[in-house]
């Protein structure tokens, strides 16, 4: 059912749409926080300086941060996966994947320009290792938007037809929903054990 939506001749999917969306837009962030809006410290905030050692250290500092963690990533996904039964849903994909391209743009050329190199280094050392789980979610929940559609189109089908509704197909779909929910749960865990250590690691990289 998902190859099916993918593999489309002649349309364009909203998987590549979104993809589209997230690059040009991410390098737009880039090009505006470099030439136009260069004001570093509010893109990049109170990231460059954080003390990672000394939150994962102190138990008080570690639970707000997880607390941080749980609620940006958290709530952007729940909304997002009640929008994916909603036939205009794909409008706040849309925005939602503009919005992760522009601001991951920005970020990265703030960090290039207060620290050149180095701050490529540092970017990524913020984004390793559950920035490439939460690719994966995002990808499969593109997937999911369009097999949703195209899903939503047979069962609408089925009852003016007279059918019985494929309740396989819809079960699968359920299954692999929460399969992907689970991997970006993996990528949350990641961002809150792994990533502290990697992004220590890379702020002590040398500047310019």
């Amino acid at each position: 059912m998902i190859t099916d939506t993918v593999q489309q001749p002649g349309k364009i999917t909203m998987l590549q749409i979104g993809i589209a969306l997230f690059l040009g837009c991410f390098f737009f962030g880039s090009i505006l926080s470099n030439f136009i809006w260069q004001d570093t410290a509010w893109w990049i905030g109170s990231a460059g300086d954080t003390d990672w050692q000394q939150i994962l250290a102190d138990g008080e500092q570690r639970e707000r941060f997880f607390g941080q963690v749980l609620i940006l990533r958290g709530i952007p996904w729940i909304i997002l996966q009640i929008f994916l039964f909603i036939s205009w849903g794909r409008w706040v994909f849309a925005g939602w994947y503009g919005w992760l391209g522009v601001s991951g743009g920005m970020v990265t050329g703030a960090f290039w320009n207060r620290n050149g190199l180095a701050g490529i280094g540092q970017v990524l050392g913020f984004c390793f290792p559950q920035m490439l789980v939460y690719s994966v979610a995002y990808f499969g929940l593109l997937l999911l938007l369009v097999a949703w559609q195209k899903l939503r189109k047979e069962r609408r089908n089925a009852v003016v037809m007279h059918r019985n509704r494929n309740g396989k197909t819809l079960a699968v779909f359920v299954f692999l929903l929460l399969c992907n929910t689970g991997i970006y749960t993996m990528g949350i865990w990641l961002e809150l054990v792994v990533n502290p250590w990697v992004a220590t690691f890379s702020m002590q990289l040398p500047i310019k």
